[in-house]
């Protein structure tokens, strides 16, 4: 028991001794571990910390390179760009020092354009009084002749166109016959040179292009069919056509030689028909050669007829024409792509041969043959003045567009398109383009033939005249299109003050709704800023507010939707007050003034009142601006003739008119009124 114990215990000791040795083991192996971890550790993160610092090395290497870099091109741009400004400054001062030679040779140019201004004023003036000077010397001598002649200028003068024409006659007689004479002297010897050098250059060559015919076989067997037994076929065919047969070693072919191309083409029909029939022996030979020159005959005559006709026959005798025609001549024949309706009737009509032009005609030419880029046969003849060819033409129904007669004011086609149709004269348009463009000898001609015709326009005819003769012949002021617009919209979007005073004063309605915008012709004129319309329009009657009108349409919103301050403040000061800006009549005057002097001298200042005054669509030139003055004057007497310097008179007349008023007079008494 003891032993045991002790064994026991003895084991226990030695489990704990080694068990304490081996925890005392396993914690110096730890701490060696723990150690070991910890130096690796701090070798990693010294390497981390080299890599780190040469990563940060190489960034600040790189950073300070780019940074080098960028600056290198900054400078680089800053040396560029003060290069350039210096050199703009360069230039800028060498234009500025050109520009100031270019004024100082203007100024230069300007004072002696001056200079000889002022000296051709005074050549003007000096060469004036020698003119008047010579009419008063001529004046005298040939009161002086007539006294020593006793003659007077009439009997004088005719004596002595009649002495110059007979030494005229006898200079022009002389001259012609050496001129004959030279010519027929140079006439022989330049044609015997020029025949000399052409024989020389191309006779050969072109005696064989022209008088020869080659005739393609179909094998070398047919050569010795055409030759015949002992060559009887072949001298039958030479009789028969007078050609030569030129047989020889060319494969395949066969040469007929002639100068006569007639016969030498039936030559060629002939032997070609043979070939092909494969019958070649004299009899059929003679058959062959009298049904093609037959086809020959007609062929040429129908060529002819086709050629005469395609050229209009300008040097043709009318009985040629009517043989022609006799035999079966087509007065329409086409030609493709230029004459549809035939040539003939138009060349007629461009050589002013009446007389052939009359027998097309007769034959059923059609009336109005059109030739391409050429106009027709009617509108030749137009512009040829030939009226008599004109009426033969209208007479067998040629016309032309009313519509284009009305726009050019052609009175004398339109006359005789009429003549022969009246029913054409029922043309509203016609008559609408006719009376817009100022064509009153046109305008009068349709009412002639169609006296109701203006109870179907409505259209403002360019002169108050025609305006008034479109009214006594029933025309409605106030008649709308298909959208409602009447005349009176019109006028209040061009701001045609005239004419919108001529259709008010014969009833045009003021208050008119028209379908596109809904509006009155105030509410046009406001939408367009029109000031000076809107003010006629208010002072014959207009209202600015009317019952179930759109809030949108109504004038005053167009106007400030469009942004015309000028019609707002007019509209917002009638509806307040119910009265219009007083007018004076000093503001005419000078208007007028103004339109005396833009006239004469072209005055910007004078120009620009004026357009300022009207407010136009477009401003014209100084030119288009006289032109429009001198043809609005029309029949006047004081302005009349075109270059003439524009009066005082009617530039009032101009200003009352184009302000709505038929004379100065109304003008001035309506501003007295309203005042």
């Amino acid at each position: 028991m003891i032993s045991s114990s002790q064994a026991f215990w003895g084991g226990a000791f030695v489990f704990l001794a080694g068990a304490l040795l081996g925890g005392l083991f396993f914690r110096w192996k730890q701490r060696k571990l723990h150690a070991s971890r910890i130096e690796e550790e701090k070798s990693l993160q010294e390497k981390v910390r080299r890599e780190a610092e040469a990563t940060l090395r190489e960034a600040r290497l790189a950073a300070n390179e780019e940074a080098l870099k960028l600056r290198e091109q900054t400078e680089k741009s800053f040396t560029t760009r003060r290069r350039e400004l210096s050199d703009l400054e360069q230039r800028l001062a060498e234009r500025e020092s050109l520009i100031n030679r270019q004024l100082e040779g203007l100024v230069q140019r300007e004072n002696d354009l001056r200079n000889r201004q002022e000296t051709l004023e005074k050549k003007e003036a000096a060469l004036e009084a020698e003119r008047e000077e010579l009419n008063w010397l001529l004046k005298l001598r040939k009161e002086q002749l007539q006294k020593l002649s006793q003659l007077n200028e009439i009997e004088a003068r005719a004596l002595l166109l009649k002495e110059v024409e007979r030494e005229a006659l006898q200079d022009a007689t002389d001259l012609t016959r050496h001129i004959l004479d030279d010519a027929r002297l140079n006439a022989e010897a330049q044609a015997r040179r020029v025949i000399s050098l052409a024989i020389q250059r191309y006779a050969g060559e072109h005696t064989f292009e022209t008088t020869t015919a080659t005739i393609s076989l179909p094998n070398e067997e047919i050569k010795g069919r055409i030759i015949g037994r002992e060559g009887r076929n072949i001298r039958a065919f030479e009789a028969a056509t007078g050609i030569t047969v030129l047989i020889d070693d060319t494969p395949n072919a066969v040469v007929l030689s002639g100068f006569d191309p007639v016969r030498r083409e039936i030559a060629r029909e002939s032997m070609q028909r043979l070939i092909l029939d494969g019958r070649i022996h004299p009899t059929r030979i003679e058959e062959v050669v009298h049904k093609v020159s037959q086809e020959m005959d007609e062929t040429i005559l129908r060529a002819g007829n086709e050629a005469l006709f395609k050229v209009g026959l300008p040097t043709v005798h009318i009985e040629i024409v009517k043989l022609l025609l006799e035999r079966g001549a087509d007065p329409n024949l086409p030609e493709e792509g230029i004459a549809p309706h035939g040539h003939a009737l138009y060349s007629a009509v461009y050589n002013g041969q009446f007389d052939i032009a009359k027998l097309l005609l007769e034959q059923g030419a059609y009336p109005s043959p059109a030739v391409e880029s050429s106009a027709d046969a009617l509108s030749i003849a137009i512009m040829n003045s030939d009226q008599k060819m004109v009426d033969l033409l209208c007479s067998y129904g040629a016309s032309r567009s009313v519509e284009l007669l009305a726009h050019y004011g052609d009175v004398k086609t339109a006359a005789a398109v009429f003549a022969a149709n009246h029913a054409l004269a029922d043309n509203p348009e016609a008559l609408s383009s006719a009376a817009g463009n100022g064509h009153e000898g046109f305008v009068r001609l349709m009412l002639r033939y169609q006296p109701d015709l203006a109870k179907r326009v409505a259209v403002g005819a360019k002169t108050r005249e025609l305006n008034e003769l479109l009214f006594q012949h029933g025309m409605n002021p106030s008649q709308p299109d298909w959208l409602r617009i009447t005349p009176l919209h019109e006028f209040a979007r061009k701001n045609d003050l005239e004419k919108a005073a001529i259709f008010i004063d014969h009833g045009a309605d003021l208050h008119a709704r028209d379908e596109d915008i809904c509006s009155t012709p105030l509410g046009w004129a406001a939408k367009f800023g029109n000031p000076r319309m809107v003010e006629l329009l208010l002072t014959r009657g207009a209202k600015p507010n009317l019952p179930e009108e759109q809030p949108w349409a109504t004038p005053l919103a167009w106007a400030t939707r469009r942004g015309h301050e000028q019609v707002v403040r007019l509209l917002t000061e009638y509806e307040k007050t119910g009265a219009l800006p007083a007018q004076n009549l000093k503001l005419y005057e000078a208007l007028a003034k103004d339109f005396v002097e833009a006239y004469g001298s072209g005055d910007a200042s004078a120009m620009e009142q004026i357009f300022s005054h009207f407010q136009p669509r477009r401003r014209p030139s100084w030119e288009e601006f006289r032109e429009g003055v001198w043809s609005r004057l029309g029949t006047r007497v004081d302005s009349a003739k075109e270059g003439a310097e524009l009066s005082l008179a009617d530039a009032q007349f101009l200003v009352a008119r184009w302000n709505g008023f038929e004379s100065w007079a109304d003008l001035t008494k309506h501003i007295e009124d309203s005042n």
